[in-house]
């Protein structure tokens, strides 16, 4: 009877370890200190250092979707365009319901050609939030580059529409650029 008390004694002992290390605050404060700092690098154009910090982040806490996320968005500046899918595929992963990860996936797509990729990621990042001008906007590219012209026109209407629902200056401008682009090489 003793030795069962001791048994259940150290089997709680380990859980509560177990419990404090996996949950400990001083860590997960770290880790988003890690992620606060890779940010500021990366805004800076320092993706070694953006890099490092990402991949401390993750160290700690490996569930992290942000840290992968932003470890993605480095490799996609580095031209690491698989090593970034396979970051944004981890975020996806962790939190499926997230619009921006299936955007960013969908942007390192892009850069390999693989619209049908793409096309597939922005359908569910518009499915998730369908109030991002910048969704339709880059689904209209890649519906383009899949000579689906009448469609990419369709989507790059609605992208002018949320744009302009939103008051998103820099995305209406983007956005009459490239509709003026596409008239002129369309002769319209």
């Amino acid at each position: 009877m003793i030795a069962i008390r001791y048994i259940l004694a150290l089997v709680v002992l380990v859980a509560l370890f177990i419990f404090w290390n996996r949950f400990d605050p001083v860590s997960r404060f770290a880790a988003f200190s890690y992620v606060q700092s890779a940010r500021t690098h990366f805004d800076n154009g320092e993706y070694d250092d953006a890099l490092r910090y990402f991949n401390e982040a993750l160290e700690i806490n490996p569930k992290l979707k942000t840290a992968y996320n932003g470890r993605g968005l480095v490799k996609h500046e580095l031209g690491q365009y698989e090593k970034a899918i396979a970051d944004f595929r981890q975020a996806i992963r962790i939190d499926s319901d997230y619009g921006h990860y299936y955007y960013n996936r969908a942007r390192a797509f892009h850069e390999l050609e693989r619209y049908e990729d793409a096309l597939s990621d922005l359908d569910i990042a518009i499915e998730l939030n369908p109030d991002d001008a910048a969704y339709y906007f880059n689904r209209s590219v890649a519906k383009w580059f899949l000579w689906d012209w009448e469609n990419a026109t369709i989507d790059m209407e609605t992208a002018l529409v949320v744009a302009e629902a939103n008051g998103d200056t820099e995305m209406i401008a983007q956005i009459k650029e490239r509709i003026e682009m596409r008239e002129e090489r369309l002769g319209n």
